[in-house]
């Protein structure tokens, strides 16, 4: 798996049912901005605000709506059984892949992680993108256990990685000795290029809701040997990235700047989060135009 892969986010109306109206016309437009896969029931998606018959029922409506992208729905879970059923679902409604954490409540010894990946891909039978998210989930997938698992299952595909440090994802390439396929994304917008740099395979990013062309971009340019081109994009990237410094969460930062942009994405989440103050999304204006999306 390799270039850019969108951590979708979960269209909500007023009431705060699914919008698959709004679902149906996000999948077209990242499809039109030609990004390379979608990950609905992401934690950009508030996956851990819906149920997991909204889970399936929206990685169907993406799946349904959806014409050329890999979908890569997410499995997440602090059961292992719950992860395991989710993902048999998703192979079910015809999913490309799927993606999914660490559990998120206990503090897992490795060999506990390891078990917990392991018996998941034992058990699902289409590609698995582990997702390290130490920030979130409070359990760091170590580089060790990434060989361990690359070696052993076949269908763990690759990894997303989010996670501020380019000595983990120096590190995590020597996976690559062993298993030469495997892919390594960064789930970070900033981070994109010197994951390229250093032999990555792309990332899932938040961001690319929104501006979907630019990263595709960097990643082609960047394939293409046009580093110049590539550092112009990343460095817009790096402007708008900025969105998560003023918002309070990824959600509310990307449903925000979709506003703005005229999207047909309405900005509301799931309690307990709430939408952005005005002054927030004043600021969110302000880096959407010093990134070049909204015209000053």
């Amino acid at each position: 798996m390799q270039g850019i892969i969108v951590p979708m986010i979960t269209p909500f109306k007023e009431d705060l049912s699914i919008d698959f109206e709004a679902t149906e016309w996000l999948v077209e437009r990242l499809e039109r901005g030609e990004v390379d896969g979608i990950f609905p029931y992401s934690t950009t998606g508030e996956f851990v605000h819906l149920s997991e018959e909204e889970g399936v029922s929206l990685a169907e409506k993406v799946i349904d709506s959806s014409k050329r992208a890999m979908i890569l729905p997410g499995i997440s879970s602090n059961s292992t059984d719950t992860s395991i059923r989710l993902g048999r679902r998703m192979k079910e409604i015809g999913a490309n892949g799927v993606v999914v954490t660490p559990p998120f409540f206990f503090k897992l010894r490795e060999e506990h992680l390891i078990l917990h990946f392991s018996t998941i891909a034992d058990k699902v039978d289409l590609p698995i993108i582990l997702y390290n998210i130490p920030a979130l989930t409070g359990n760091m997938i170590s580089v060790s256990a990434v060989m361990k698992l690359a070696e052993e299952h076949s269908n763990i595909a690759g990894i997303k990685v989010t996670y501020d440090s380019i000595s983990y994802m120096r590190n995590l390439m020597e996976v690559k000795s062993v298993r030469r396929d495997f892919s390594i994304l960064t789930g970070l917008d900033d981070h994109l290029f010197n994951t390229l740099a250093i032999g990555g395979d792309g990332g899932i990013v938040a961001c690319a809701n929104i501006a979907p062309e630019l990263h595709v971009s960097l990643y082609r340019s960047f394939r293409k040997g046009d580093l110049n081109k590539a550092v112009e994009v990343h460095r817009r990237i790096c402007k708008l990235v900025k969105l998560y410094d003023v918002a309070s969460y990824f959600p509310t930062s990307i449903k925000t700047a979709m506003k703005f942009l005229g999207y047909p994405v309405k900005p509301y989440v799931r309690k307990p989060l709430s939408q952005e103050p005005e002054e927030v999304e004043r600021e969110i204006l302000r880096i959407l135009k010093d990134a070049g999306l909204v015209e000053a």
